[in-house]
């Protein structure tokens, strides 16, 4: 941290990095400034793909997995906790700026041409986001007392080396971006497959429960039989047991309402049951004396 720095020193440095207008420090917590900033001090940020005005969480997170990739790309061994930083609370993206103030201090100079906005549009800056501009000046200071002869001569063996390493760039930019296509689209499956699982769970859970309720309904009823209550028996209906049944099977609950069709199904199925004048006296042995009057 630079000593002495205020939260606004801090805001307008940045601002003025980046020809930003943030009012808040809590701003950068889209992301999107630090990807710049990494890109303004080390470079290989692919910009286009930076969302400024991202305003959901979902668009938040793709800045900052463009910013944990341009760390590892360079090595970069800072540690950033994206679940608090995306909170967009002071505290963290303030000791964050603090850091990458720190190190366009010690960098200062490596990109002076640097055009933050054509580099937010996906153009290149003067300096084309690399910053090797300075490295490389005092390297040709400091060899050419020595070899002065020898600097025409690998000047266009520099220029070949830099033109051959543009498609190989572009090839990987491209393979990259069709990789995080694909991830993007397997995410979306998987979310699908959760829902379908989570769908079926349910529905299995509520067919699973009726089949349980008409199981407990034979129970009791098995239970009247084996104590000799007939009493209670005759009492039930084929109808009456045919009501019960029916009344489990087609109970609903959210997400499980029948139609109007079904319900018409439904009803006359039911009138036709009705209209069956069947006694279970007919399907039941001849009652015993000693009859047990718990209820059913």
């Amino acid at each position: 941290m630079v000593v002495g720095e205020s939260r606004s020193d801090l805001l307008a440095w940045l601002n003025s990095t980046l020809e930003l207008k943030y009012n808040r420090i809590e701003e950068c917590g889209k992301g999107a400034a630090f990807c710049q900033l990494m890109d303004c001090i080390y470079g290989g940020v692919p910009m286009a793909k930076v969302k400024f005005d991202a305003t959901t969480e979902y668009d938040y997170r793709q800045n900052w997995k463009i910013l944990q990739a341009a760390f590892t790309k360079h090595s970069v061994t800072k540690v950033i906790d994206v679940e608090r930083l995306i909170k967009c609370r002071l505290q963290d993206n303030l000791e964050l700026l603090q850091w990458f103030k720190r190190q366009w201090t010690e960098n200062k100079g490596v990109n002076d041409n640097y055009d933050a906005r054509a580099r937010r549009k996906g153009g290149a800056s003067a300096g084309n986001g690399v910053p090797n501009a300075r490295p490389a000046a005092v390297t040709r200071a400091s060899v050419s007392g020595s070899r002065s002869s020898s600097t025409s001569s690998s000047t266009p063996t520099s220029r070949r080396t830099t033109i051959s390493s543009t498609p190989i760039m572009a090839q990987l930019n491209k393979e990259l971006s069709e990789a995080m296509s694909e991830v993007g689209q397997l995410n979306e499956e998987l979310q699908e497959y959760k829902l379908s699982a989570e769908t079926l769970e349910t529905e299995r859970n509520f067919y699973f429960n009726k089949l349980r309720e008409i199981e407990i309904l034979v129970q009791n009823i098995n239970d009247l039989i084996d104590a000799n209550n007939f009493a209670q028996l005759k009492e039930l209906t084929v109808v009456d047991l045919n009501k019960k049944i029916q009344t489990i099977l087609y109970s609903t609950e959210e997400g499980f309402q029948t139609t109007p069709i079904e319900d018409d199904i439904d009803n006359s199925l039911l009138h036709e049951h009705q209209s069956t004048d069947i006694d279970a006296d007919m399907l039941l042995p001849e009652p015993a004396d000693d009859l047990d009057n718990d209820s059913f």
